[in-house]
């Protein structure tokens, strides 16, 4: 569906980007993206979209540690995050720096759970912040693993989006806690 951008004047060499959210079809892996004014083709470029069935869970990291959770690609489990009723899915995972965090809420229709692996607020673009909180707030789920530097995640956008106030660190014996959590043993050596 094609939209009127509004007219605008950029100063020699400078740079505009645009997001575009697509739902694209299943079977849809590269395309074609135009930008035109008027009849005149300002910028173009073939994008490659990975597409995973609507039914499996895609895990997003955001930050530079975001490749740890690539062991978790392929694996099946079972979850209820979209239909409710109990299903095999199978997890794929991605990733994305904090400074490309998209600044609309729609943009994380797709993403099933949210890691924000050392995300710092004060480096992001505030809208960006904004869409995150409102998807929080819509039912999204998200991850912050902390470690002992919890002092890092006091402040006022984490102070907004998590319903507890972070005031310590412990260390726990096992990882009893998150297999009961997932009503499933937790992997060793991981």
């Amino acid at each position: 569906m094609p939209s009127v951008l509004p007219r605008f004047f950029l100063p020699y060499h400078a740079s505009k980007r645009y997001y575009t959210y697509a739902r694209l079809n299943r079977f849809v892996e590269n395309s074609n993206v135009i930008l035109r004014c008027g009849s005149k083709v300002i910028a173009q470029a073939e994008v490659y979209a990975d597409p995973i069935p609507e039914d499996d869970v895609l895990i997003v990291t955001v930050g530079s540690r975001s490749t740890t959770l690539s062991f978790l690609n392929g694996l099946t489990i079972r979850s209820r995050l979209r239909s409710g009723s109990p299903q095999q899915s199978t997890i794929s995972t991605g990733f994305i720096q904090s400074d490309r965090l998209p600044d609309r809420t729609a943009a994380y229709d797709g993403v099933d759970v949210l890691v924000l692996a050392d995300l710092d607020p004060a480096s992001v673009n505030p809208k960006a912040l904004g869409a995150i909180s409102m998807w929080v707030a819509s039912g999204g789920v998200l991850i912050i693993p902390t470690g002992p530097d919890y002092r890092r995640f006091q402040n006022d956008f984490y102070d907004d989006l998590l319903p507890v106030k972070l005031v310590g660190t412990t260390d726990l014996p096992s990882m009893q806690s998150l297999s009961d959590l997932g009503n499933c043993a937790f992997p060793r050596g991981r």
